[in-house]
């Protein structure tokens, strides 16, 4: 598996939105302190990873040049129709700056401290998931498919959280090593890390799912309006606005994290994906949602 840092919490979400998503009549609420935090210290752990890729590979005038070369020679052997390419070689990736080793370490820092807040993350989400199950389906005005998404995207979280705090800990040797992990070390526990992160790309993948049904039903209920349907709830113009400007932040998000998601859940990681990919699209991500967060706290 690529070595990353682990998910990120705003991309779980609260299970009270994941809850109240699975009826039509209202937004979810707003977001919670502890996931500003998050949300906050993600933007900064993401820009950090970005600072930290840009200052180890700063793009120099010599590998510019060697870029300009390799350009033109190319351009020149297929107009002399050579077979034969000569391009320089690719310099030698210089060693880390001092400014280089100080971000990496308070990255890992900023990494560690939102691991360790997240630890009790897994208590939440059960009690979502507990509720969830036990509220009464209306099929009035629950939707069905939605109300099993959002059982089966808790569950996904349930595995992610569980797997996490399991691996961390026994990295941090607070855990005994299990019988099924053969060698010492943070290596032992990379197939539990492997695990807590395809369940986090699955419940991010089901934010597509989600939000396109969303997307179908919310324009089931404008043509029902225009067709003179007085049972269905109008929303007024300030509440279509706020809710189409949601919808769309939440795609972002999750496309911002799914690429993510998926490189951390294969083994090696996706080609051309390196840190610096990893710190602008979890920086956006994050951005985002620590944003939302201050929304949430105005007057």
């Amino acid at each position: 598996m690529a070595e990353a840092p682990p998910p990120p919490v705003e991309a779980i979400g609260k299970p009270e939105d994941i809850i109240s998503s699975s009826s039509q009549a209202k937004p979810p609420p707003p977001s919670s302190t502890a996931k500003g935090l998050d949300s906050f210290l993600a933007t900064v752990n993401y820009t950090l990873y970005l600072l930290s890729h840009i200052s180890t590979n700063p793009p120099s005038l010599r590998s510019i040049t060697q870029l300009l070369l390799g350009i033109t020679t190319i351009l020149r052997s297929k107009l002399l129709r050579q077979t034969t390419l000569s391009i320089p070689p690719p310099s030698q990736p210089a060693a880390p700056s001092a400014l280089s080793l100080h971000l990496t370490s308070f990255c890992n820092l900023v990494t560690e401290t939102r691991t360790t807040l997240r630890l009790l993350n897994l208590i939440p989400i059960s009690l979502g998931l507990r509720r969830l199950l036990a509220k009464p389906f209306n099929p009035k005005t629950d939707d069905a498919l939605l109300h099993y998404l959002n059982i089966t995207q808790l569950l996904a979280y349930t595995t992610f959280q569980a797997g996490e705090n399991i691996a961390y800990l026994t990295d941090k040797s607070i855990l005994p090593r299990s019988r099924l992990l053969h060698t010492n070390g943070p290596a032992g526990t990379g197939k539990i890390w492997l695990l807590a992160c395809r369940a986090w790309t699955v419940a991010v993948g089901l934010d597509f799912v989600k939000l396109a049904r969303e997307a179908s039903l919310e324009r089931q209920r404008r043509l029902e309006i225009k067709a003179g349907y007085s049972s269905v709830k109008k929303l007024s113009t300030e509440e279509e606005v706020e809710m189409e400007r949601r919808w769309w932040n939440a795609l972002f998000k999750a496309g911002c994290w799914f690429p993510v998601c998926v490189h951390y859940s294969t083994i090696g990681g996706i080609r051309g994906i390196n840190k610096g990919v990893i710190g602008v699209l979890g920086g956006l991500a994050g951005w985002e949602a620590a944003a939302e967060a201050w929304e949430g706290t105005a007057v």
